[in-house]
């Protein structure tokens, strides 16, 4: 199952943590592991090279976190992130969790 946390830290920063697979199918054949990661991705991109936000991402096989400063602009891309999330979670229930 994939786990998305999406939280507020102390010091005014988003904190989106992504982890795990969803087992929906083989390596390579998972279209709920693609989109998670078109998704979560897609919000990097967006924060960064559109937004000319600072991020700090970090990432390994099955694990993607970043941080960004929570402002007008990136809560926007925050937000749509996590209701394309939610989405996902109403047709793929048993592979995708989300904690806000």
């Amino acid at each position: 199952m994939i786990s998305v946390k999406l939280k507020k830290s102390p010091d005014n920063k988003y904190i989106v943590t992504v982890l795990g697979h969803s087992g929906y199918a083989k390596a390579g054949r998972d279209i709920v592991c693609a989109a998670v990661s078109a998704i979560t991705q897609g919000a990097v991109v967006g924060l960064r090279k559109v937004l000319n936000e600072s991020v700090t991402v970090k990432s390994s096989e099955g694990y993607l976190s970043f941080e960004v400063e929570d402002n007008e602009r990136t809560r926007i891309i925050i937000l749509t992130m996590s209701e394309a999330i939610k989405d996902l979670i109403e047709q793929y229930p048993k592979h995708i969790k989300m904690e806000e």
